[in-house]
């Protein structure tokens, strides 16, 4: 079946914030006399703010309160987006790309409303995307569920098997394939190892040219 969509995760794919998240995660735990890893950041790509909070407090042992310790994660993310965030190399191109072909385009991320509306006050997501934009709702699963991504291609009127999506997370690409969409991984957040079971994997999105277009089957 034609591919007729493009679903994108927004952390790492389009915009810098998993390098941002870094930086949160490093000073909040430093705080806590803990450590941030690579292992704390794979297992909490693409949950909600909350979630998130759950599994860091049991990973490192933490003695706080969950709501304070997500708020504080929280705010310091929104100093971090306001300052730093940005659109990641290649995405501007490959959006400007897909819509002169006229592929549907949807973003379905695991961000809560408040840093979807900072990242709306610095870059205008929701705008670029005429409102096509699923974000974490307490009625949504998030990630390894698929349900992000039904929603997002309800959203646009299409099949999941019409669907292609983008993602840097293993919870995404496990939701991707739950949903019964095809996936590319982009390697950046994580390591290939990691996005292996993603049908394809690239290592920038300026690596989704022509050629790859085609095999997705976009043209």
């Amino acid at each position: 079946m034609a591919i007729k969509a493009v679903i994108f995760d927004m952390d790492g794919v389009i915009i810098n914030s998993e390098e941002l998240w870094d930086v949160v995660m490093i000073q909040l735990l430093e705080k806590y006399g803990a450590k941030h890893n690579q292992e704390t950041k794979d297992v909490c790509m693409g949950k909600s703010m909350h979630e998130a909070a759950v599994v860091i407090k049991e990973m490192h042992n933490l003695n706080v309160d969950t709501n304070a310790f997500s708020e504080e994660k929280q705010n310091i993310a929104l100093n971090l987006y306001n300052d730093k965030l940005d659109f990641m190399p290649g995405f501007l191109s490959l959006f400007e790309s897909l819509k002169n072909r006229r592929v549907k385009m949807c973003v379905a991320t695991g961000s809560d409303k408040i840093l979807m509306d900072a990242v709306d006050k610095k870059l205008n997501i929701t705008d670029l995307f005429y409102g096509n934009v699923i974000f974490n709702q307490p009625h949504i699963k998030s990630k390894p569920a698929p349900d992000l991504f039904l929603a997002a291609a309800s959203k646009l009127g299409v099949k999941p098997e019409e669907c292609v999506v983008i993602e840097d997370s293993p919870l995404g690409v496990e939701g991707a394939l739950a949903a019964g969409m095809k996936c590319v991984g982009l390697v950046g957040s994580t390591t290939a190892e990691n996005l292996k079971k993603a049908d394809l994997i690239i290592n920038n999105l300026e690596e989704i040219n022509h050629s790859v277009i085609g095999l997705l089957g976009l043209i």
